[in-house]
């Protein structure tokens, strides 16, 4: 089996995988068989995702990948940048949310909608982020491989994206399709920055 059919395989089984576990339903039949409450669940689900994500990552960079073009030092800085600045968003973009919360070492108490932050310009900072990483991540190492990769993570996240509106909706009702209205999914308004 080609290098690059592994990798895809496996960053494809980490997206089934991650969106499995996160199918309510399934999540709760889990819950019930492992007798685990909904914090102990999230902390389960973290590690999987980490651990997956992981491994998926090391296959990746373990299998020698084609160079689509060769990398000079316009595309490592464009890269560089890229990422750097990603990995600022996702920084400012965690100032909404509680890292401790969203990996499950404490309970969710009455979620509240926050349209504070970055949320005021984007509903999904953090998703956003994750995508310009993966962009930079491509310009900086153009392999078959890599491209593959990312490729396959940004259309999950986006898929994501649109997973995390549902549950929103279902969560916050009109308060959400109001936000929804006045505020991008990914791209600001120029006009709001």
């Amino acid at each position: 089996m080609s290098n690059l059919l592994i990798v895809v395989f496996c960053w494809l089984f980490f997206g089934a995988l991650h969106s499995s576990l996160i199918y309510m339903p399934l999540r709760k039949n889990l819950q019930e068989i492992f007798n685990i409450d909904d914090q102990s669940y999230r902390l389960f689900y973290a590690l999987i995702s980490i651990i997956s994500l992981f491994i998926c990552a090391l296959t990746t960079l373990l299998l020698h990948g084609r160079w689509l073009f060769n990398p000079d030092f316009i595309t490592y800085i464009g890269g560089g940048i890229l990422i750097l600045g990603s990995l600022y968003l996702m920084k400012l973009s965690f100032k909404n949310y509680s890292l401790t919360i969203f990996i499950g070492l404490q309970p969710e108490n009455n979620a509240k909608l926050k349209i504070t932050g970055l949320n005021r310009y984007v509903r999904h900072p953090l998703y956003l982020s994750t995508v310009l990483f993966l962009l930079g991540i491509i310009v900086f190492w153009p392999s078959n491989l890599i491209i593959a990769s990312c490729l396959i993570l940004i259309g999950y996240t986006l898929l994501g994206a649109r997973l995390e509106e549902r549950k929103l909706i279902n969560q916050f009702g009109k308060e959400y399709t109001d936000y929804i209205k006045e505020v991008p999914a990914f791209i600001p308004k120029l006009r709001d920055i």
